[in-house]
């Protein structure tokens, strides 16, 4: 074999080599053309095996012996060659050729090819050390797909659930396609110039993963068969379905919600006019007003000024405990009374108490007028707390929706006990349609847990229902591809687009509102939000009341001392024992009058009469007459 081997050797590795030593370049370098990718390898090889074989004899002399092809003989330069092979590097027909240390061969380069309608163009490269290099750009690119997708037609899967879509029959006979996702793919169509085809999806469902085999169901699991180009429907983006199959931009936000049916209204209560204060504001208003009332009978009877003389030998106080009474609960109902503070002291109370009257009958009066205006509703679901805390109205969600997967996926102690529930309750809870859930919340104690946007459409069209509580979750509806779909960006461009313009949501007036048969009365929503008054609205007036009556207080305690001084003067005695008998007089006279032997004002006296000392038997706060 070697024998044979050894005039190809010398003839074609001596003239390959001499050139490359002429040349400084291979020989083969030249003959690169668009030959076939083994005629290229084969070549290389051989031009390879005989470099090395040249290199090889002229190092050593490599005389051969027969070699037999039944006996196990080894050649003793073949190391030698293979070793001198893994260094070898040149550029060859297939590209440069060298060999790593375990004898494969590295650092080559692949054109990457794409066949478009003028035939493979390369778009790109590929090695060892960066991997693939894409030099085509995303404009050709986008441009392509565009003219691929233009005049092509499309396969829709959807589900019939209004107002996504819907189906009617045309004067022809034949079946036509309504709804939100039919005008929104007809706008998107109409931008990328493609046409399509719409199926309904065989079991109904959105789409949802087997727990034991792990296929999937419904649109999800057309579109993982490539049954389907795109499935438009009311179809939430949710973690799971992203990873099997692909989303647009979402056109829609929305969230899970409660639909109920409305509650009968409440009966009118025969004590209603008290529904706008709360129990504890009517316990302080009646604990200020008796507060008030005997502090301004213990302030009157201590200041001075608010005794006035009534005879010859007496002096009269008109705030008796009757009299105080009366005056404060004149001032609440906003009549007066007769009796009229004199003090500065009580009248500093009383101001306060007017005010006080003035912010309660005002924010009472204008609440009132709410309660009696507004239908209240005896609602007994409020929250999704309301629901999880009771057992006697049933709740369930769409089967195999994104919704049923939100509660039995959540950590939340809330939810997981909700989805027990559910899971638990016999007969089954689940809905397989909208529609079904409406005639169950209707005719059953049932609360349906739904995506916002289909019970939106439920309650403008039906004055029975009702939305409850806020949403739990944030998640978007998206039109759904087939994993790496080249239409996906696109189709998210256009919605973008059209969300810019305003059509999505000219699309959602559309099909939630004007095309609504029933207008609902919901000009009272804003007003059903009229609450009882709580301590927590009207404190601030209960602080003033207080720091008044604390300055009333204050300032009759200032008169009574101030008046005490002025006597004592007068009576030439201890300013202390003055203090002492008026304060026993101010408390021990439990009536409205005491004996006074003065008949002029004391300011009067001051000015006119000579100051005389009193006997023992005289009452306070008096003088004696120089004439007398």
């Amino acid at each position: 074999m070697i024998d044979s081997l050894r005039p190809f050797v010398s003839e074609v590795t001596q003239d390959w080599v001499m050139e490359e030593k002429r040349t400084g370049n291979s020989p083969i370098k030249g003959l690169k053309t668009e030959i076939p990718t083994e005629t290229a390898l084969m070549y290389d090889a051989v031009y390879l095996f005989a470099k090395a074989l040249h290199q090889v004899a002229a190092a050593r002399d490599i005389n051969t012996m027969a070699l037999s092809c039944t006996k196990q003989n080894t050649w003793n330069h073949g190391n030698s060659v293979l070793n001198y092979m893994k260094t070898v590097v040149f550029d060859g027909l297939s590209g440069r050729v060298m060999f790593d240390h375990k004898g494969e061969r590295s650092d080559f380069s692949l054109n990457v090819l794409k066949l478009k309608e003028q035939g493979l163009s390369k778009i790109g490269t590929w090695d060892s050390t960066n991997g693939v290099n894409i030099t085509e750009s995303k404009t050709e690119t986008k441009h392509e797909l565009q003219k691929k997708l233009a005049n092509s037609t499309l396969r829709v899967v959807t589900k019939l659930e209004l107002p996504y879509v819907g189906n009617k029959t045309a004067p022809d006979g034949t079946v036509e396609y309504e709804g939100f996702a039919i005008d929104l793919l007809n706008a998107i169509a109409e931008e990328l110039h493609f046409n399509y085809t719409i199926s309904i999806v065989k079991d109904g469902q959105y789409g949802g993963e087997d727990p034991l085999t792990g296929k999937w169901n419904g649109m999800v699991g057309e579109l993982i068969e490539r049954k389907a180009d795109l499935a438009v429907a009311g179809m939430s983006i949710t973690y799971k379905r992203e990873k099997v199959i692909d989303f647009t931009k979402p056109f829609l936000n929305l969230g899970i919600t409660i639909l109920y049916k409305k509650p009968m209204k409440k009966p009118p209560k025969l004590f209603s006019f008290l529904s706008p204060l709360t129990s504890e504001v009517w316990v302080y208003i009646i604990a200020a007003y008796l507060v008030v009332s005997f502090m301004l009978y213990i302030i009157a009877r201590l200041s001075p000024y608010e005794w006035y003389e009534s005879g010859s030998d007496e002096l009269d106080n008109q705030f008796t405990v009757l009299n105080s009474l009366w005056f404060t609960i004149g001032c609440l109902m906003q009549q007066g009374s007769e009796v009229a503070p004199r003090a500065v002291s009580t009248r500093i109370v009383s101001g306060i108490w007017w005010f006080f009257t003035l912010i309660m009958i005002s924010s009472y009066t204008a609440n009132l007028a709410a309660f009696l205006t507004i239908d209240r509703l005896d609602t007994t679901i409020e929250s999704v707390e309301d629901l999880a805390k009771q057992t006697d109205v049933h709740y369930g969600t769409l089967k195999g929706g994104s919704s049923k997967a939100f509660f039995e996926d959540s950590d939340v102690p809330t939810y997981k006990k909700m989805a027990n529930f559910m899971q638990s309750t016999t007969p089954s809870v689940y809905v397989s349609s909208s529609r079904e859930a409406v005639q169950r919340v209707l005719k059953e104690n049932y609360a349906y847990l739904g995506e916002s946007t289909s019970i939106d459409y439920q309650v403008q069209r039906n004055c029975q229902l009702m939305q409850v509580g806020g949403l739990l979750d944030s998640k978007g509806y998206g039109i759904a591809t087939p994993r790496g779909s080249p239409y996906r960006d696109m189709i998210s461009e256009q919605i973008l687009l059209l969300q810019e313009r305003q059509e999505i949501s000219k699309l959602y007036t559309k099909w939630w509102k004007e095309k609504a048969a029933n207008k609902c009365d919901n000009e009272s929503k804003g007003k059903q939000n009229a609450n009882e008054l709580g301590l927590q609205n009207v404190g601030g007036v209960f602080v003033v009341l207080m720091a008044g009556v604390v300055a009333g207080t204050i300032m009759a305690i200032f008169e009574f001392l101030w008046k005490s001084w002025r006597n004592s003067r007068i009576d030439k005695q201890p300013f202390c024992t003055e203090v002492s008998q008026e304060l026993r007089v101010a408390i021990t006279c439990l009536g409205s009058s005491r004996k006074n032997g003065k008949t002029k004002s004391d300011d009067a006296r001051l000015d006119n009469h000579q100051l005389v000392p009193l006997t023992s038997g005289q009452n306070s706060f008096l003088t004696k007459d120089m004439n007398t």
